[in-house]
């Protein structure tokens, strides 16, 4: 079936577009992205993190919050929530981090010459740590 990755709901986030007269059920944009996160670095290489990223600005906040709330991929959770802050996106103030489990855990996403981010228990590859806004690369 359709839109069963098993982290999310299948009919949250769903939108049907309309191409040359066949109807067709996608992902938005803000599913595409949790999504897409969750797979990184299983089938995308944290290489392509900055092209995610770079639409991420635009996310519709209330359902990205509601799909945040129901998704249980911990590595995508925790991954929007630190490079939303870092990168000071509009929809990270619509995001209710308390009624998210994010988990208590070590979440290693590098494991060689990796960044311990502590609010988010979560280390990332020391190349796309963010510190300041020269650091944001696309």
């Amino acid at each position: 079936r359709l839109f069963e990755c098993g982290i999310l709901p299948t009919e949250i986030g769903i939108e049907e577009k309309n191409i040359e007269g066949l109807n067709i059920r996608i992902s938005s944009r803000e599913r595409a992205a949790i999504e897409l996160l969750h797979l990184t670095p299983r089938l995308y290489s944290f290489d392509e993190i900055p092209l995610i990223l770079s639409s991420l600005g635009s996310l519709r906040g209330n359902l990205l919050n509601e799909l945040l709330i129901l998704c249980s991929s911990e590595k995508a959770k925790r991954l929007i929530l630190y490079f939303g802050e870092k990168q000071n996106h509009s929809w990270y103030k619509n995001i209710d981090q308390e009624k998210m489990k994010i988990g208590t855990s070590l979440l290693k996403i590098a494991h060689r010459e990796g960044k311990y981010i502590s609010k988010y228990k979560l280390s990332i590859p020391k190349d796309y740590v963010i510190e300041n806004e020269h650091d944001i690369k696309f």
